[in-house]
């Protein structure tokens, strides 16, 4: 029984951690620094990387291509990459993990490769931003 300007009771209430999604990726970027519960091996050269597939496959859209639509990669324990430079793809993930990228003069060349090489639009243009401001 409900009276006069009351409501009743909902049996379902919404509850929502706004920061759980960046927390999370912080926690999982400390778990693969640790070297513990990674999934893939990206390989260039004589440089191993280390990383979750989710991860890669949610922030890169190069790694969600291969890690979704059964390209024979999607299976393999490691990747080998060609044509980028390791301090890049380095950088490019733990970029993935942190979302954050630290663009010089050094670096700006083989990022905006290995950019282009991952379909990362936005790290392309901070790039070519970079490029074009200096």
């Amino acid at each position: 029984m409900v009276e006069d300007g009351a409501e009743e009771l909902e049996d379902l209430v919404h509850f929502s951690v706004s920061e759980l999604p960046s927390r999370g990726y912080g926690v999982m970027e400390e778990i693969r620094r640790q070297g513990k519960l990674c999934d893939v091996t990206l390989k260039i050269g004589d440089h191993k990387f280390s990383a979750h597939r989710i991860v890669l496959a949610a922030s890169i859209p190069y790694f969600h291509a291969m890690f979704t639509n059964d390209m024979m990669e999607c299976k393999q324990d490691e990747i080998v990459m060609q044509g980028m430079d390791p301090s890049a793809l380095e950088a490019l993930i733990n970029f993935a993990y942190n979302g954050h990228l630290a663009i010089d003069q050094q670096n700006v060349q083989s990022l905006l490769m290995g950019a282009s090489f991952l379909q990362l639009q936005s790290i392309k243009d901070a790039c070519c931003t970079f490029l074009r401001e200096r």
